[in-house]
């Protein structure tokens, strides 16, 4: 099974990079000229700080199979508000998402999702996430990850920067690309340095 996982995760992660080069559209985010940034997410901590006060308890994260395997909404997060009180749950961008078989990939939200929960009921989200570990497995249906930790440094400018853009949906495989030049270092970055799509998203969002 983990040969197996590894030579999907190689092959998913090729057939992207040729399916990018055949369909390249060069697109960015769509921004246009003299419109104004994203308005960020606010209080990115707030729905962990539920989770470690006890008001709201995650009962599950577990893989759809959904998505294009490494981006998408590839999650379903059911969380309970143990509070006396209606609560406001949001799944911030830039949160990670980690697995508990540590040969899967770690994933970043870049697209929020909120809603609202009475007391005592279960609330199911699923948050757009990112693949952030280019050479780990890709998970599978069933897979169960956990609340990980907020990101830092450039990983977070990207996430909070592509959170509300509308357009973050529509190129994923340019900001897929665009994730995984900022993570993985010099090696991955000369592999998608001719990527024109992924490339104008690092520009809109000031990265590098």
């Amino acid at each position: 099974m983990e040969r197996k996982r590894k030579i999907i995760s190689k092959a998913i992660i090729v057939t992207m990079i040729f399916v990018m080069i055949l369909f390249e559209t060069g697109c960015g985010s769509g921004k246009k000229p003299g419109e104004e940034e994203p308005a960020l997410s606010a209080n990115n901590v707030e729905t962990l700080d539920l989770i470690d006060r006890g008001d709201v308890k995650v009962e599950e994260i577990i893989g759809t199979g959904e998505g294009l395997g490494t981006i998408g909404e590839i999650f379903s997060v059911a969380v309970r508000n143990m509070s006396g009180e209606a609560l406001e749950v949001e799944i911030p961008c830039g949160l990670i998402f980690t697995p508990e078989d540590d040969s899967l990939q770690p994933m970043m939200v870049i697209q929020k999702e909120s809603a609202s929960v009475a007391p005592g009921e279960i609330l199911e989200l699923s948050p757009y996430v990112v693949c952030i570990d280019a050479e780990a497995e890709v998970p599978e249906e069933g897979d169960e990850y956990s609340f990980g930790y907020m990101e830092s440094g450039d990983l977070l400018s990207f996430a909070e920067c592509l959170c509300e853009d509308p357009d973050t949906t529509t190129d994923p495989l340019g900001v897929q690309f665009a994730v995984w030049m900022i993570s993985g270092g010099e090696a991955l970055q000369a592999l998608f340095e001719g990527n024109g799509s992924s490339r104008d998203w690092l520009a809109h969002c000031g990265i590098r």
